[in-house]
């Protein structure tokens, strides 16, 4: 990290890169939502003695969609971005939120926030199962198929750990 800088920036500066980065209300909305789940279960992890990083964790979520309408690269492209701003912590957890590099345990901020962007379609809490059957039909090569498969995995994964902990049934 540079001198000077913050490991998570501050709510200014969180609105200024949106504004900067002309991010669409509805994508804003999306990760105001993304954020609250994972701070939640954040929260919830934490009382069963789990310690993590919860204004890092609330960082990436408001930013992981930064450079959305960047199309498939954009985890890439908003992680390249805060990483030449300083904020290489939170552009690690960006880059895999879409589970590029990411295994399902250890249970960490990386995972959270995975999770909880495949739990939030728009602005709805939806199931794992609900939100993968909505977005198959956009993979048309063999390749995007693949990657659709292991995404799911992955969340399915992440989330049987996370309910496990807190001693809950899956959604």
């Amino acid at each position: 990290m540079r001198a000077g800088v913050a490991a998570a920036p501050s709510a200014v500066q969180i609105g200024i890169l949106l504004r900067r980065c002309r991010v669409p209300a509805p994508v804003t909305a999306h990760s105001q939502a993304v954020s609250r789940l994972a701070i939640c279960t954040a929260l919830a992890l934490e009382k069963k003695g789990f310690l993590l990083d919860i204004p890092l964790l609330q960082s990436a979520a408001l930013l992981h969609d930064i450079c959305r309408p960047a199309g498939h690269t954009h985890p890439q492209k908003a992680a390249l971005l805060l990483e030449e701003m300083g904020f290489e912590q939170i552009a690690r957890l960006v880059a895999c939120h879409h589970g590029a590099g990411l295994a399902p345990s250890p249970l960490g901020e990386e995972q959270i926030l995975f999770w909880a962007d495949k739990r939030v379609q728009g602005t709805t809490l939806v199931s794992i199962k609900d939100r993968f059957e909505k977005s198959a039909v956009k993979c048309t090569t063999p390749e995007a198929k693949a990657a659709h498969r292991h995404q799911l995995a992955l969340a399915l994964a992440i989330e049987n750990e996370i309910m496990q902990i807190l001693e809950e049934e899956p959604l």
